[in-house]
């Protein structure tokens, strides 16, 4: 790109590497001789210089957090989510609930406004899976319950309020095809549609109607779930072998639908680590994909810390040296799927962003974070500092614990 603005370049090169060996390339391309002195404006350092304080204004926009160990991999992490262009999906739907929460507010909600603009009256939106209406549902609710932006739910409540009465009426076919392939999972589908009926039965409480008929059914299909799924080790499907995809059923007990310490999760949690580890992650997709082995690690670390390895520790096995997150990774043949993978980056940022956990009146600081600054949480948004926690809250203030190592 041109630092005027006025011009693209593009250069072809041919190179070998071996797995896992760094590769970076970075270009000036002068302007002709006869350019105009206006745009001759930039140089070798002055880009740099340029490039440097615009991406520390960037992200000087949202919270400062800082982490105890893989902060240059967040700040990557962060830096790709900031830089989408606005891929929907699951990906997209995570990335910006990630932002939100890292208090980025203006851009999440202007993603998450962007789709919701998209949805239709009878229900319908962007439909890249048939699970997107859920996801797009829940990440609404997500992103209002930890930035409290309650003007942006006025003005998307219809769209919000069309999605759920769709969610209500209608099943939906099975979705997370890029997890589990073009046949997908009904059980996939199932648990975000809970999820989203719950959460915005929640939040949207003027239709006193719609809202019992909301939390009415997504609590029926959260309680039908563990008869849907049933006996563990789970499976993407009635009579599917469970493989490294059944890591995605463990979504039911990342989104509070389960407990993570449940009996049938840590059954499925187990069968994986005996038999779909592989290359320091969960197998699919011909590598040690990083989505998967997200889901499975946080899910551990929630239901039984010490089963699996760190989560933050075990993506950033599986990055980069530039920061970047695959798809997945072979031992070998290195990243296969995306280099660069947006719902990788998502789930590295909201696994560090659970190091602040949230209960019922409660709030705990886990010791992987050593400081933050304007980081918004339920409650109101929060500053920690050597080990302590001050808040600007919205209401009464939640009951702080700080864990000190050791202790998570």
């Amino acid at each position: 790109r041109c630092g005027a603005g006025q011009a693209t370049a593009a250069e072809m090169y041919r190179t070998t590497l071996t797995p896992g060996e760094p590769f970076r390339r970075f270009a000036i391309i002068r302007p002709p001789r006869n350019t105009p002195a206006a745009l001759v404006r930039t140089s070798g350092p002055s880009l740099l210089a340029s490039a440097k304080a615009s991406r520390q204004g960037l992200l000087a926009a949202g919270a400062r957090i800082q982490l105890s160990r893989h902060q240059a991999l967040f700040v990557a992490c962060q830096q790709r989510l900031l830089l989408d262009t606005g891929e929907s999906g699951l990906a997209g739907c995570l990335a910006a609930v990630a932002l939100g929460r890292m208090g980025f507010v203006r851009r999440a909600g202007a993603r998450l406004g962007d789709w919701m603009g998209q949805v239709h009256r009878d229900g319908l939106g962007p439909a890249d899976d048939p699970a997107s209406g859920s996801v797009l549902a829940w990440s609404a609710a997500e992103f209002v319950l930890w930035t409290q932006s309650r003007g942006w739910m006025q003005e998307h409540r219809t769209s919000w309020y069309h999605l759920l009465e769709r969610l209500a009426d209608d099943p939906g076919q099975p979705g997370g095809r890029s997890l589990f392939g073009p046949n997908g999972s009904g059980r996939w589908t199932s648990m975000w549609r809970a999820a989203a009926l719950m959460s915005g039965a929640s939040l949207l409480r003027d239709d006193e109607r719609a809202h019992a008929r909301w939390a009415m059914i997504g609590g029926q299909a959260r309680e039908s779930l563990p008869d849907q799924l049933g006996q563990a080790p789970w499976s993407a499907a009635p009579g599917r072998v469970p493989d490294g995809s059944a890591a995605g059923i463990l979504t039911s007990a990342w989104l509070g639908l389960l407990p993570a310490d449940d009996a049938g999760v840590l059954t499925t949690v187990k069968h994986i680590l005996a038999h779909h580890w592989y290359g320091g992650g969960v197998l699919l997709r011909g590598g040690a994909h990083t989505a998967a082995t997200a889901l499975l690690t946080i899910v551990a670390e929630r239901g039984a810390p010490g089963l699996a390895a760190n989560p933050l520790d075990a993506l950033a096995g599986l990055a980069s040296p530039t920061g970047a997150l695959p798809t997945a990774r072979h031992a070998t043949r290195g990243a296969l799927g995306q280099g660069d993978d947006l719902l990788g980056a998502a789930l590295f940022v909201l696994i560090a962003l659970d190091r602040v956990r949230v209960g019922r009146n409660q709030l705990t600081v886990l010791p992987s974070l050593v400081s933050a600054q304007d980081l918004p949480t339920p409650f109101g948004r929060i500053d920690v500092a050597q080990g302590r926690v001050s808040g600007r809250w919205h209401g009464q203030s939640p009951t702080i614990t700080v864990l000190a190592p050791g202790e998570e």
